[in-house]
């Protein structure tokens, strides 16, 4: 039905070289459910209210790109799965069409955080699980591992620590390093020369130990230790 006001009701209106929409209408303006397709091949099937995506919606970007949830303003906002052509995937919390909040990410060789996002990136808390079997719990700023953390190798070696723009803190001291077998109160020196990154250690010894390979400060002097319990 069209009146004084314009459509309304369910309409199909042609844009001239743009594309088409089918779907609701009130007082003129896309309103309801309805089906937007662009030329350039973008389509966008959902709630609308006047004339913008508001509520739950599906968007086909024409390079392969999808996002399927909540609208507010024509902005993702609220619940949504976002996946991307070449096949790494978000599921989670978006403000303002960016992922922010709780979510899970997933890349395309399989590494999967699930964790905070702020402004499109992972910060706050988050747990990073490798596809070469190690992982990471804690702080993240910014898209890298910086604060406090725990890493495990595939291998078992374990980091309890602090974190640097993704490096792990305490590997960029000292190239050599004294470690402390700890048991109760008695303590036994062992001396290791250690290359300057963790993951280039001397860890021939380390991985005999099933234990944890830490990091702490001694009279001002960032040193590893290992815990017996």
């Amino acid at each position: 039905m069209s009146t004084s006001y314009g459509l309304h009701g369910e309409h199909v209106r042609i844009y001239r070289d743009e594309g088409w929409y089918e779907g609701g209408w009130v007082y003129n303006q896309m309103h309801g459910m309805g089906l937007l397709k662009w030329s350039d091949g973008h389509e966008y099937y959902g709630n609308w209210k006047n004339d913008e995506k508001a509520g739950k919606g599906k968007f086909k970007w024409a390079n392969g790109d999808e996002y399927d949830g909540e609208w507010k303003k024509n902005e993702m906002h609220g619940k949504g799965q976002y996946k991307w052509a070449d096949g790494h995937k978000y599921d989670g919390d978006w403000v303002c069409h960016q992922m922010h909040g709780k979510g899970q990410y997933i890349d395309s060789n399989g590494n999967e955080y699930q964790g905070d996002f702020q402004n499109n990136n992972k910060h706050g808390k988050g747990k990073m699980i490798y596809t070469d079997g190690s992982d990471y719990y804690g702080d993240w700023i910014d898209d890298q591992r910086h604060g406090l953390g725990e890493y495990e190798s595939a291998n078992g070696i374990q980091y309890s620590g602090e974190w640097l723009f993704d490096e792990q803190n305490c590997c960029l001291c000292i190239s050599i390093i004294q470690i402390f077998l700890i048991k109760t109160s008695f303590c036994i020196n062992f001396f290791f020369i250690l290359s300057w990154k963790f993951d280039h250690l001397s860890t021939q010894k380390l991985f005999k130990l099933d234990s944890i390979l830490r990091c702490s400060i001694l009279n001002n002097v960032k040193i590893w230790y290992i815990r017996i319990d």
